[in-house]
């Protein structure tokens, strides 16, 4: 009878923990992101910046793509884009380049044809999921990025900067893609 109890307490602690495990080496490997307000599948036909707002009204419109590399020991991000910054009355009050660099997290919230995304049943390389890494917004300033991708139970899809002295923390408008790549080339190959 013990040993029946602990076979079947043994079994049951194996299966409960299977799933962490399987979803934790879906993270490891080489991706492709992209921000845009149509991401990387409709980027072409319908694209247009991704925006985020600060508290004041300040609006960040951003448009970038580059490439990250998940390990067991290291990270590694490239890649940027262009920004324009408008006030609250929607004018341009700057512009210019940015450039996203590691180390990097990622947290792989699995494919993106789950759920109410299930119309994407064959594009399994493209997954669901929060980036954060450090952008240098040039005279702006240098902060901390976070790309989200179709995120948590509310399908969370733009990004937020937190800068020294502005947070664009308002998701106003946006579509991001991750996409797992098989390209052994991409950046922080370790």
């Amino acid at each position: 009878m013990r040993r029946a109890l602990a076979l079947a307490l043994g079994l049951l602690v194996g299966v409960a923990l299977a799933p962490a495990r399987a979803g934790a080496d879906t993270a490891q490997g080489p991706y492709q992101w992209y921000l845009e307000n149509s991401g990387a599948l409709f980027g072409a036909l319908f694209g247009g910046p991704s925006v985020s707002q600060a508290r004041n009204g300040t609006q960040l419109e951003a448009e970038g793509t580059g490439g990250f590399f998940v390990g067991r020991k290291a990270t590694s991000v490239n890649g940027g884009g262009t920004y324009r910054l408008l006030n609250s009355n929607g004018n341009e009050i700057g512009k210019g380049n940015f450039e996203v660099r590691g180390p990097v997290r990622f947290e792989d919230q699995g494919p993106l044809n789950e759920g109410p995304n299930a119309i994407f049943s064959l594009l399994t390389d493209y997954r669901r999921g929060v980036m954060v890494a450090v952008a240098d917004f040039g005279k702006l300033g240098v902060g901390k990025i976070t790309i989200y991708c179709d995120a948590g139970s509310q399908g969370l899809e733009g990004f937020q900067l937190k800068l020294r002295r502005l947070n664009f923390d308002k998701i106003v408008a946006g579509s991001t893609d991750f996409v797992k790549s098989d390209d052994s080339s991409m950046p922080g190959r370790f």
